[in-house]
C-alpha cells in the first residue's frame, strides 16, 4: 500500500531527513540546500495566497534531488507544491514566474507541481488534500510509463515548458531531479518547485472575531 503523503504530512519531512543522513555518507553526494529564486515571492490577490519558485540547490546525486524533497521543503515553508484550481490561476503563474523558471532551470524548463497519484495509480490528486478540478495534461499524459529495470512508474507531476509543450503538464518518475532528466543521471542539475502558502490569521485577529461573533450572538439573544 502506498503511503499516504497528502494526508500525513510530517511523513514527507521524516523521509527527506532520513535521505539526507543517509546521503551524507556518500562522498560524491553534496548536502541538499534549498535557496528562493530571486524575484520569486509573489502574492497572487485573486486568493491572497503566496506563491515561492525555489530551487533544490545544484548536486551531483540526481535522486537527491526529487518530488519528496521538494514537497518537504514546501511542507516546512508553510504550504505545499502548487495546487492549480483552474484556468486563470495557472495563467497568472505562467504571467508571473514563467521568466524566472526559464531563467533559473539549468537542464529542463519545468518545475514541480503538488498534481501526484502516489496513493492509487491513476487517481490524481494534489498533495494540498484538495481534489483536482481542473488539468492541462500534455498531449498522451498523463502515460505512467514504467522505467524497465527499477519498475517504477510515474507518480508526480511537472509543468513543462520545453518540448512544444507550453506549460502543459507531464506525468515523471518521483525520483527524477531536474524535471527532464533520468533517475540514473550522475550529473550535476536544478530542480525547481512552486510553492502555494494560504495567509494564517493573526492570533489577535482571530480573537477579535472570535469575540465579534460572541457579542453578535449575545446581543441577538437579547433582542429576542
Amino acid at each position: 500500500m502506498k503511503s499516504n503523503i497528502r494526508q500525513l504530512p510530517s511523513i514527507l519531512v521524516a523521509v527527506a531527513f532520513v535521505s539526507i543522513l543517509a546521503s551524507s555518507v556518500h562522498a560524491t553526494t553534496h548536502p541538499i540546500t534549498f535557496d528562493t529564486v530571486p524575484g520569486g515571492t509573489i502574492v497572487n490577490p485573486a486568493n491572497g495566497h503566496t506563491y515561492e519558485l525555489f530551487t533544490g540547490g545544484l548536486r551531483t546525486i540526481a535522486e537527491d534531488n526529487n518530488w519528496i524533497f521538494m514537497e518537504a521543503e514546501a511542507v516546512a515553508r508553510g504550504g505545499h507544491l502548487v495546487t492549480v484550481n483552474d484556468a486563470a490561476e495557472e495563467a497568472w503563474i505562467e504571467d508571473n514566474f514563467l521568466a524566472l523558471i526559464l531563467a533559473s532551470s539549468l537542464f529542463s524548463e519545468a518545475v514541480w507541481i503538488g498534481l501526484n497519484d502516489i496513493d492509487v495509480e491513476g487517481t490524481f490528486v494534489w498533495s494540498s488534500g484538495q481534489t483536482p478540478t481542473y488539468t492541462n495534461w500534455a498531449d498522451g499524459e498523463p502515460n505512467n510509463v514504467i522505467e524497465p529495470i527499477s519498475g517504477i512508474g510515474e507518480d508526480v507531476v511537472k509543468k513543462e515548458f520545453n518540448s512544444g509543450n507550453e506549460g502543459r503538464w507531464n506525468d515523471v518518475r518521483i525520483n527524477v531531479a531536474d524535471p527532464g532528466k533520468s533517475s540514473g543521471d550522475d550529473t550535476s542539475a536544478f530542480s525547481l518547485g512552486l510553492v502555494e502558502i494560504e495567509p494564517v490569521p493573526e492570533p489577535a485577529s482571530a480573537a477579535l472575531a472570535c469575540l465579534a461573533a460572541l457579542a453578535i450572538a449575545s446581543l441577538r439573544r437579547r433582542i429576542a
